[in-house]
This record gives structure tokens, C-alpha cells and sequence, in this order.
């Protein structure tokens, strides 16, 4: 490793450890909040769940059109918690009740509701759950159906400024094929799912922030490094591990054609650079949880972490899964 590259790894080492510091205290801050008014905006939310069930279709027979309420109850759930643990361990351990008896939306909604169940804490400590810091903020004043409508125009609001910028910077010929990745995604059960809606929401603010730059004409290879990196981190921290590679399959996507716009043809050592520093962010970030998680604990994060993974790698049926 030459001295370049080795104070490159030491500059963005110490730019993960930040994110990391930054990530615990985004946590443990929300996590101070008080529950009560988020418990009672999920419990006037009950009705959608009880009627829409677990996975809902928007039009039944289309997989395409199905929404994800079991995940969902998951991650209110665990920003209406309120167990009798400290705030460091709710923080880092991110628990949400269950229940044997109810299946997870049910259990959520009795929960909310105040009504009496075998209820029992269940932790998800291997991921982030950074969505919590915007979630529980919005259940403060918000409902469940609240934040759907809230996400719709939100995100059609930054679809259309994406749109605006391609006219903008004379990229319009793009605008079609990014069209065709934004309905791939479908943008319907992105503000519907907030499971769904996490990943989408970073695709859309590095583009617009990318945009941003080639518009003002500082495309540098510092700037696109650092955000390159800065979004691998912010999908491991925000993803509940749904669709995280088309934050770095769009980014690259689009930052070649700018190249080609700026008369720049970048080759393949540029797009493994960008590669791994994405994958660095993503990768150091997760496992900068269960590293902050272990130590902060005084328990062994790494282990669930590796158990889940051999489990969800397994050919063998586990649980009836």
C-alpha cells in the first residue's frame, strides 16, 4: 500500500468512526423521547392494520403491488417501546414487543392499545434501525396514515426536482431510463411501506445532491469519493436490509454518464475505487454497530450476527423458514 492510498484509509477510518459516534447519539437522542404520544398515534393507527392484514396487495395478484405491514409493525414497534431497560440498551439493542399468541402487526396494535398479552421483548441489535430517528420524531404529531401521505408527496416532490435537474443540466435523454428505475422500485409502495420508502429516500437525495454538483460544475474525485462512501454508510444505518445495492447501482449509473457529459470516459480503476468505497461505508458501518454495540453492552453483538447470517444462509428449513 503505498503512502497515498494508506492515508486515504486512515482519513475515511477516522470519517467511519465519526459516523459511528454520530450514529449511537442520533439514536440515544430519539431514544430519550417519551413513548406516550408515539403509542397513541400508532394505536389510532390499528384500523389500517386490522383491515389490511400482513401483506397487503394494492391489486390482488400482482407481487409487484404488495405492501410489507409485517416489517412495518416490526419498526413501530421497536419506536414505541418502552421497556424497563436503559436508554444505551434500548438504543443499541433496539427491541420491540412480541407476542406467541398474535402475529407482529396484532401484537404491535394490543401493545399500542394497552391491551393485556403474554408480551416479551425481542431485540434486532444487529442492524442500526437509523430509520428510528426520523420515525419516532414523526409519531410525535404523526399517525401511521399520517406519514404515508406524508412520504407520497415528499417523495414525488424530490422526483420531480430529480426531473427538473436533468432538463436543468441539459440531461433530459436520461430522464426516461431513470424513470424506468424509479417504477421499478414502484413508488407507490415506497410511501406506503415504510420498510420500503428508506432506501428509496437515500436513492433520491444522491441523485439530486450529484446533480447538484455536476449543475455547479465541481464534479471532483474528492467530492464523488466522499459521496460514494457517505451513502454505503447512510444505507447501512438507515436500511432495515431491503434493497441496498440500487443506492450504489443508480449512483454509478449516473455518475458515468456525467463523466461522459464532462468529456471524462472514467475507466475500470475508477469504478472499483467508487466500488470499495461504497461497499466500505455499507460494510464498516454494520459492523461498526455490532463493534459499538459489544463494547457499549459488554456482550457479544458479533455473535447473534454471525448466527442469523449462517441461519438465513442455510438450505435447511429452520422454524418452518
Amino acid at each position: 500500500m503505498g503512502r497515498k492510498a494508506f492515508c486515504a484509509f486512515i482519513a475515511y477510518t477516522g470519517k467511519l468512526m465519526g459516523c459511528i459516534l454520530a450514529g449511537i447519539l442520533l439514536l440515544v437522542g430519539v431514544y430519550a423521547l417519551p413513548v406516550e404520544r408515539m403509542k397513541a398515534n400508532v394505536a389510532r393507527s390499528s384500523g389500517i392494520f386490522d383491515y389490511e392484514g400482513i401483506y397487503p396487495q394494492m391489486s390482488d395478484g400482482y407481487k409487484y403491488m404488495q405492501l410489507d405491514n409485517f416489517t412495518d409493525s416490526i419498526m413501530l414497534g421497536a419506536a414505541v417501546y418502552d421497556g424497563a431497560e436503559g436508554i444505551l440498551d434500548r438504543a443499541m439493542s433496539n427491541y420491540h414487543m412480541d407476542c406467541d399468541e398474535l402475529s407482529p402487526e396484532l401484537a404491535l396494535t394490543n401493545y399500542a392499545n394497552d391491551v393485556p398479552y403474554g408480551y416479551y421483548p425481542v431485540s434486532y441489535g444487529r442492524y442500526w434501525h437509523g430509520y428510528l430517528v426520523p420515525l419516532k420524531l414523526l409519531l410525535l404529531f404523526l399517525d401511521y396514515s399520517d406519514i404515508r401521505v406524508l412520504n407520497f408527496f415528499v417523495q414525488n416532490a424530490l422526483l420531480f426536482l430529480i426531473i427538473r435537474r436533468l432538463y436543468k443540466n441539459r440531461m433530459e435523454r436520461y430522464a426516461a431510463a431513470f424513470a424506468v428505475a424509479v417504477f421499478l422500485i414502484n413508488p407507490l409502495t415506497a410511501a406506503l411501506s415504510l420498510q420500503f420508502s428508506t432506501v428509496y429516500y437515500i436513492v433520491l437525495f444522491s441523485v439530486i445532491y450529484l446533480l447538484g454538483l455536476f449543475g455547479k460544475k465541481e464534479i471532483t474525485d474528492r467530492k464523488t469519493d466522499h459521496m460514494f462512501f457517505l451513502t454505503g454508510v447512510c444505507t447501512s444505518y438507515f436500511d432495515f436490509l431491503t434493497y441496498p445495492l440500487a443506492v450504489f447501482g443508480i449512483l454509478v449509473i449516473f455518475y458515468l454518464n456525467i463523466s461522459l457529459e464532462n468529456g471524462k470516459r472514467d475507466g475500470i480503476k475508477s469504478i472499483l475505487k467508487k466500488m470499495a468505497l461504497w461497499f466500505g461505508g455499507y460494510g464498516g458501518m454494520w459492523g461498526g454497530k455490532w463493534l459499538a454495540g459489544s463494547i457499549l453492552l459488554r456482550k457479544n453483538m458479533f455473535m447473534d450476527a454471525m448466527k442469523q447470517a449462517f441461519v438465513r444462509t442455510s438450505s435447511n428449513n429452520v422454524g418452518g423458514g
